[in-house]
């Protein structure tokens, strides 16, 4: 074979081969591009998707504290509305209820009759402001004699302003019917009857709702 055959078949077939390594190359070269596209195809729909999901995350969060907050502030715009009619009425009904002499005497007398019974003294001192000290002496002297012949002590005090006290003689304790005690005592139950009056439909569902929450922990 002559040299110039020889050299033109090895370039025929470099230049062959060169060709088959270049399709072999734009083919990987291709299916990287479709690997690399798929895999951007995926990615962005598992963005897509999880902006999806989070927005419904944040838009049920959203509604949840939407709804809690005003559950709460309609709770308390009807805490406040029953404080205000409790808190302007009560105090009122209290003072005048302590200002009746005669609610006042006859509540003394039901409380000694029932502090001692069954036992011939009385051990018990009343308390009471020094206003009514004219009309609480003529009433039990002439209704309740009895009462202070068995040792019922009645005194008077500055520091009691309105209604009275009750201790025993030896000091040890003491019992006080005063307006803040009778206020705060009524306070309590008053307000939650006031709270049903005026707003049954929401104490029906606290009712409810407290009902179901001692059912699950059980």
């Amino acid at each position: 074979m002559k040299l110039e055959d020889l050299t033109t078949k090895i370039y025929e077939e470099g230049v062959a081969k060169a060709k088959e390594q270049e399709e072999e190359l734009l083919e990987n070269a291709r299916k990287e591009a479709d690997r690399i596209l798929a895999e951007a195809h995926k990615k962005a729909s598992e963005i897509v998707e999880t902006a999806k999901s989070e927005a419904e995350q944040s838009r049920a969060r959203l509604s949840a504290e939407l709804k809690l907050a005003g559950e709460q502030a309609l709770a308390q715009l009807e805490n406040r509305v029953t404080e205000c009619l409790v808190d302007n009425t009560l105090p009122a009904g209290v003072k005048a209820g302590l200002s009746d002499e005669a609610f006042i005497q006859k509540l003394i007398r039901d409380i000694v009759e029932k502090w001692n019974v069954g036992e011939t003294s009385v051990d018990i001192s009343v308390v009471l402001p020094p206003e009514r000290r004219e009309a609480m002496t003529n009433h039990f002297a002439a209704k309740a004699k009895d009462m202070l012949d068995r040792g019922l002590d009645l005194t008077y005090s500055d520091e009691v302003k309105t209604g009275f006290r009750i201790r025993p003689k030896d000091g040890s304790y003491r019992i006080s019917f005063q307006e803040e005690d009778f206020v705060s005592f009524f306070q309590g139950f008053l307000r939650q009857r006031t709270r049903e009056a005026l707003f049954p439909s929401n104490t029906e569902k606290v009712a409810d709702s407290n009902n179901r929450q001692a059912g699950q922990g059980r």
